[in-house]
């Protein structure tokens, strides 16, 4: 960052405010720390936002670079990341962020590369299986509940009599998930 150069030559403490408000602005910084070292240095620690995965929105061909957070960090032709689609506009900020949030947990966890957000709902495949969530509510609640059911299907146990073959779509957009065969 260049342009924190013209922070040198200035007293220790007007320095670090300056630099503190310049950075403070920066949407793509993550974090950053601003430390004085004996005897006359400031030490400037910055961690950058990463883009985590791609968003393609409806009739566009450019992806959207978008940290977990759901911060845009950039434009790109193509993209290794895994995509969500946006299938329909009119989605606020929170929801994008959620949805983007929630993507991101699932790539971590389960490796899936690609989901659709529609008007109310993100959905993506597992295999055979549709797994929808809503835009909104407690992530870890929800992608617990979402590692909960998938044990319970692949559980050998015979109390439990749903076939996981059987199983086409799992739907978290209620207070209990819905199964349908």
């Amino acid at each position: 960052m260049s342009e924190l150069v013209e922070f040198s030559g200035n007293r220790w403490i007007r320095a670090k405010d300056g630099l503190e408000k310049k950075l403070s602005g920066q949407e793509n910084i993550k974090a950053y720390q601003v430390n004085y070292e004996f005897p006359q240095k400031l030490a400037v620690y910055i961690f950058e936002r990463k883009p985590e995965i791609a968003v393609l929105r409806k009739n566009d061909d450019k992806y959207m670079l978008v940290d977990r957070q759901g911060h845009v960090l950039g434009q790109s032709q193509d993209s290794p990341l895994p995509v969500l689609k946006i299938k329909e506009a009119g989605h606020s900020q929170e929801e994008l962020q959620f949805s983007s949030h929630l993507f991101y947990e699932i790539f971590s966890a389960w490796g899936l590369t690609q989901a659709d957000l529609e008007r109310d709902s993100i959905r993506f495949q597992n295999g055979s299986q549709i797994v929808i969530f809503p835009l909104e509510g407690d992530l870890d609640e929800l992608l617990g509940a979402y590692t909960l059911v998938l044990s319970w299907l692949k559980s050998e146990n015979k109390d439990f009599t749903i076939d996981s073959n059987s199983v086409f779509e799992i739907d978290f957009r209620f207070h209990n998930p819905v199964i349908r065969i």
